[in-house]
């Protein structure tokens, strides 16, 4: 009796199926086969996944949160933060995974994007990491042509037309920019049109990064919506630009809080005032258009008051954290249902513990150099639970 061949589905049609699933998914599913865990730790593989990424309006990959908390030594853990029934934020009971020993005291967050955090030194010397904390790996970068400080500015964005992720960094009146995988940084000639000092640390959007006016930074001196200023920088072209603004309308900015976001893959503007929250995004980044997707009533008088506020893309919605304060709820803006949600979380936002968005990224570092932390090096201790606490369903 002749046995029946199970019919196959062309390798093809699997590809466009699994790249299109969440990193979280992925790491699990490398397990499947040999043959499915070098597609999915292949380098050709998470550049298919960042390209359609920053081609696309909207992301597959929904944002999480995790929380860096610095204290008076080391370590420093990163910990995932989950919205539980009842309204609850939960943490994580351990850290995704610990900061090397190395990077932990004279560094600092710039910027994140992509799955990516980049760190670099407080001091002059010019050196940059990166993590990507689902693979619990750290890259150092090769050093700076010119030495820093802490008012240096890193962006990072992914160029479609090579295919390679590239970090631009300012410092000074002078840039230059480094592609992942080379060996150097190399110096050019295109500066912010503006100076950075009072931008926010930055968005990365459709592949490119964008910094805007920043009222954390201008002690009270606000210049007015009309006034802002938004400079973004071309990683094809690999030049500053500035890009424009909504038109805004009647607001006057005096009552109102101004933060630039990624949501949904899109570059996107939060404004609060006292009775309701506005959400401008930019659906057509070639033709620079806005459009006001979002209005949503809610009295955030007392949050706009605060002097630190963090906003960030957060599941189907956008949330909102003051730093430091015991007294406000976190409150989270749920874009699908409409709906304001106070919540309840453990431990807030203050001076030694930072939120972040983060959109999970399978992309491996070790294809662009060594990785700090082999088994025997203890400056890179990532704990042993970090697969328990992340990678399960």
């Amino acid at each position: 009796m002749k046995v029946r061949e199970r019919p196959s589905i062309p390798d093809e049609i699997v590809d466009e199926i699994i790249i299109k699933l969440p990193a979280k998914s992925l790491m699990r599913f490398r397990c499947v086969s040999k043959i499915w865990l070098h597609k999915i730790d292949s380098l050709a593989f998470a550049i298919k996944r960042s390209a359609a990424a920053s081609a696309s309006a909207s992301a597959d990959e929904d944002n999480q949160i995790l929380q860096l908390t610095f204290a008076s030594k080391p370590p420093f853990p990163f910990h995932l933060l989950t919205l539980e029934d009842g309204n609850i934020i939960k943490r994580s009971a351990h850290p995704i995974l610990e900061l090397p020993n190395n990077i932990q005291e004279s560094n600092f967050i710039s910027h994140s994007a992509y799955g990516l955090f980049c760190f670099h030194t407080r001091g002059g010397v010019g050196k940059a990491y990166l993590c990507n904390p689902l693979r619990k790996e750290v890259l150092e970068l090769p050093q700076a042509t010119a030495g820093g400080s802490w008012l240096d500015f890193y962006g990072m964005g992914f160029d479609g037309t090579t295919s390679t992720y590239k970090i631009v960094r300012v410092f000074g009146k002078r840039s230059e920019i480094y592609t992942l995988g080379t060996s150097s940084w190399r110096e050019i000639s295109s500066v912010p049109p503006e100076d950075l000092d009072n931008m926010s640390n930055g968005v990365s959007a459709y592949g490119d990064m964008h910094w805007a006016d920043d009222d954390h930074f201008s002690f009270g001196q606000r210049k007015g919506v009309d006034n802002c200023v938004i400079i973004s920088f071309d990683f094809k072209k690999e030049e500053f630009k500035r890009t424009p603004t909504p038109d805004f309308g009647s607001l006057s900015y005096e009552h109102e809080r101004f933060v630039m976001i990624n949501l949904k893959g899109c570059l996107a503007i939060v404004i609060l005032t006292p009775e309701d929250i506005e959400i401008w995004m930019m659906k057509d980044y070639d033709r620079k258009e806005w459009v006001k997707e979002y209005k949503i009533t809610h009295n955030c008088e007392l949050i706009i008051k605060e002097f630190c506020l963090y906003v960030g893309a957060w599941g189907p919605g956008v949330v909102l954290d003051a730093y430091c304060s015991q007294k406000l709820p976190v409150v989270v803006f749920d874009l699908k249902t409409r709906e304001v949600l106070n919540l309840q979380v453990p431990l807030r936002v203050d001076y030694n513990r930072r939120n972040y968005s983060y959109a999970a990224n399978i992309l491996s570092l070790r294809h662009f150099g060594s990785i700090i932390g082999a088994e025997e090096d203890r400056r890179c201790q990532f704990l042993k639970t970090a697969d328990l606490v992340y990678l399960r369903p």
